[in-house]
């Protein structure tokens, strides 16, 4: 009897410690090589103009629980997989997204740019600054030289 109730806190610890699991892989700019944070690895990717540069870089818990309640903040779980946002821009041009949270696991890919009158474009653009600002508050992204191929 006491092994049964040793194996069910057990799977109990081991649940809630898989849906606290949050990792994702950002990419924004060009959609075929664009600027990369990776979660799982502790990396960020920047494209300069020689080429892709590579640092290792940590978000903390905290910033990724607020990352993480943003995006259940405006329903993004929710979100189709894909969203063409305004036509026009040049092609190419956009985020994607490749989540896991706890069991969960998400694909997203946001094309072009927004319109801040449509409440989920506001949102998403809201969601891409956090993480931006994030990023650029580290001391490793800040000193990564500047590029002038595209926008920071």
């Amino acid at each position: 009897m006491s092994l049964v109730i040793v194996l069910i806190i057990s799977l109990i610890l081991i649940f809630f410690l898989i849906q606290s699991r949050f990792n994702f892989i950002y990419e924004s700019g060009y959609l075929n090589g664009g600027d990369q944070l990776n979660t799982f690895t502790n990396q960020y990717t920047k494209i300069l103009d020689d080429g892709p540069v590579t640092i290792d870089l940590e978000l903390t818990k905290e910033e990724k629980k607020k990352i993480l309640s943003y995006m259940k903040e405006i329903d993004f779980f929710d979100y189709p997989n894909e969203i063409q946002g305004l036509s026009g821009l040049p092609g190419g041009l956009g985020h994607k997204f490749q989540i896991q949270y706890g069991w969960k696991k998400k694909s997203f890919i946001w094309r072009d740019g927004y319109d801040q009158s449509i409440k989920n474009h506001k949102d998403f653009y809201q969601l891409t600054q956090l993480i931006g600002d994030i990023v650029k508050s580290k001391k490793e992204y800040k000193e990564l030289p500047e590029r002038t191929i595209y926008p920071q």
